[in-house]
């Protein structure tokens, strides 16, 4: 699969032979690990994407609820960590600045032009 040369016939045909075989390996494992629960609907494993709703009436899922909930309320784990990216206090400082710096240079060009000035 070089990206610079075209798609050759025979890479096209293992690739999508490969790929039928990890479909219907996904499917079974589905159908193994939920069961009943499943719906009988054509579509259910056609490759869509399913809304949490839609996912539940499917039976893919047990219900809906966020990682927050699941956390606490069904492994009861209380103590979450945030992962999310926080900027440091120096980065905060200097965007506060520059935004500041940046408004003071408009007000300034504002009224050296003669126009109206922005609050």
């Amino acid at each position: 699969l070089d990206p610079f040369q075209p798609l050759k016939a025979e890479e096209r045909a293992f690739w999508e032979a490969s790929l039928g075989v990890i479909h219907r390996q996904f499917i079974e494992r589905v159908k193994q690990g939920r069961g009943d629960r499943l719906a009988d609907d054509e579509q259910l494993f056609s490759g869509l994407i399913w809304s949490g709703e839609q996912a539940l009436a499917l039976g893919l899922i047990d219900g809906l609820g966020s990682p927050g909930h699941v956390a606490r309320e069904v492994i009861g784990f209380e103590e979450l960590v945030n992962y999310s990216v926080q900027p440091n206090p120096l980065d905060r400082l200097l965007k506060q600045l520059g935004a500041s710096a940046g408004a003071a240079m408009a007000r300034q060009l504002s009224m050296t032009a003669g126009l109206p000035v922005l609050r």
